[in-house]
């Protein structure tokens, strides 16, 4: 999981991040072990690949420079995102395009990728279903960028 500190959103990642989660909690078992593999997977492995990271950051640069047509937003909900419940995809897409919304001016993917989290982190009662398609939607839009 990684967090926009502009807003606290919460991206979780399948693809990219599936080895790496862990109690926040220094009162946790096994916290510090937990979290020393988490520094090296931050500083990559012992030989200085991190693929998974490495691909995580090139695909969200990508989202930066991928413009959001209506075009390009059906091509990702069919081709990318098809397995995200049709309500949960309306809450995206009203998200992503209300005028008086913080993200509507960033019409590109790093803008739906923002919408998406911050509908899905930001439930009142957040469940794992709302947490694992936070993954689907993360994983799908860098698949779409790269």
């Amino acid at each position: 999981m990684l967090y926009r500190l502009v807003c606290l959103n919460g991206m979780m990642s399948k693809l990219h991040l599936q080895n790496h989660r862990f109690k926040h909690s220094p009162g946790s078992e096994n916290w510090n072990e937990q979290l020393e593999a988490m520094v090296h997977v931050i500083n990559g492995s012992q030989d200085g690949n991190n693929k998974g990271l490495n691909q995580m950051v090139e695909g969200i640069a990508a989202l930066n420079d991928m413009r959001i047509t209506s075009k390009k937003l059906g091509n990702i909900r069919h081709d990318f995102l098809k397995e995200v419940p049709t309500g949960v995809w309306g809450e995206i897409t009203d998200q992503f395009l209300d005028p008086e919304g913080d993200y509507y001016s960033e019409t590109s993917g790093w803008g739906l990728l923002n919408s998406a989290t911050d509908v899905l982190w930001h439930k009142d009662k957040p469940t794992l279903a709302s947490y694992n398609q936070n993954a689907i939607i993360t994983d799908g839009l860098i698949m779409a960028a790269v």
